[in-house]
Order: C-alpha cells, then sequence, then structure tokens
C-alpha cells in the first residue's frame, strides 16, 4: 500500500484528524484502545508492516 492508500484508509476507519503517522513511520491512532473502554491515543503500527492492509480492512 502507497502512503496515499494507507491515509484514506486511516480516515475510513478512524476518521479525519484522528491519526497521526510520525516521522519515523509509526502510526498512531484515536479510538478505543485495545483490551480496554477507554478512549485514546494508541501506537496501531508502522508504515512497513506486512499486516498494515489487512488490520485496516
Amino acid at each position: 500500500m502507497t502512503t496515499t492508500q494507507i491515509r484514506s484508509a486511516l480516515i475510513a476507519k478512524f476518521g479525519a484528524r484522528k491519526y497521526r503517522i510520525v516521522s519515523n513511520g509509526d502510526i498512531h491512532v484515536y479510538g478505543t484502545m485495545p483490551n480496554t473502554n477507554i478512549e485514546g491515543w494508541f501506537l496501531f503500527g508502522h508504515l512497513t508492516d506486512h499486516d498494515l492492509s489487512d488490520r485496516l480492512a
């Protein structure tokens, strides 16, 4: 996936302005954190993760 495709998929899944791609390639998203009922920012993955497209689908 290209960065543009990843950004589009992140917007579709989490909403506009609810994701951040930092300079080292880490992807942070705002939503319900895994294994909790708490909403907040958490590390979703990295631009080079092989299973990123599966988690965004």
